[in-house]
């Protein structure tokens, strides 16, 4: 699983930053339960892949190749100066002498996050036929699902919380121990991976994780990851690493062999007269 965590660290993090950013401008780096549980039913959702251009260039990060690429649609030239904590001060050259108005923040954003009814939510029950590449395989029959409770969502958030910020009394919604930050996030994130896809007996549990890393980032669906992680597939048969049978000898083995690569040789020679008459 540390694996699974260290391959998608970076898009993690480019994605808590993002919905920190979104659903409260004003605090950002920690995630609300109320984002949270936005998030899990589907109302906000990303609106396209975590852009990956190219090698990150010093002083500009993802967040600026967004606003840039939300500029060029405007037909202006942007012109980004490196700052401290990777953030950019960006100058806009208009090419008319009347201005046109800078994009709010909130249009910005819309470039990978978006605010939508809950099409695809991360919660309820999802239901899929295994295949097969085996013609005739009985264990096409069985059938795997998954599922995740609003309630099973809330409970990882509130588990994947530092037990060291929890103080007596009411708490707002911007105080630490009401909010998620980043490594708490990724703890919340492989519990409900966990819980989602448990019922899936042949996923272990960094399938799990992945799958539910793929379902937040919008880059595969619950029924493609089920699909995947229980496809049947069947290996062709390698015949230079067989062994000799019992009681056979090395030599009777090596005569096999040879009369097994003649034929193989003499099937690529009809074939390639066939293609080519």
């Amino acid at each position: 699983m540390q694996a699974v965590l260290a391959e998608y660290q970076e898009k993690i993090a480019f994605y808590f930053d993002e919905v920190t950013r979104f659903a409260s401008p004003f605090r950002k780096g920690a995630l609300s339960l109320e984002a949270w549980v936005e998030v899990c039913k589907g109302n906000i959702k990303t609106a396209g892949r975590i852009p990956t251009e190219g090698p990150k260039k010093e002083g500009v990060t993802a967040w600026d190749k967004v606003k840039r690429a939300y500029l060029t649609k405007l037909g202006v030239r942007v012109r980004v100066r490196a700052r401290a904590r990777a953030r950019a001060r960006v100058r806009v050259t208009h090419p008319n002498p009347s201005p046109s108005p800078s994009p709010s923040p909130k249009q910005v954003k819309k470039a990978y996050l978006t605010k939508c009814d809950g099409d695809e939510p991360l919660i309820g029950d999802f239901t899929v036929k295994r295949e097969s590449e085996i013609t005739g395989d009985e264990r096409t029959r069985e059938r795997f699902s998954c599922r995740l409770t609003l309630l099973e969502a809330k409970f990882a958030f509130l588990n994947s919380q530092d037990m060291n910020q929890m103080k007596a009394g009411d708490a707002e919604n911007d105080d630490a121990m009401a909010t998620l930050d980043l490594k708490e996030f990724t703890e919340c994130i492989c519990r409900c991976g966990r819980d989602k896809y448990n019922e899936c007996k042949p996923m272990s549990l960094a399938e799990r994780v992945r799958g539910f890393i793929l379902n937040l980032l919008g880059e595969k669906g619950e029924e493609a990851v089920m699909r995947d992680a229980t496809y049947i597939s069947a290996e062709r048969y390698d015949w230079k690493l067989s062994k000799p049978l019992n009681g056979q000898s090395i030599a009777k083995h090596r005569k096999w062999l040879d009369a097994w690569q003649a034929r193989v040789r003499a099937r690529v020679r009809v074939r390639v007269r066939v293609r080519h008459p």
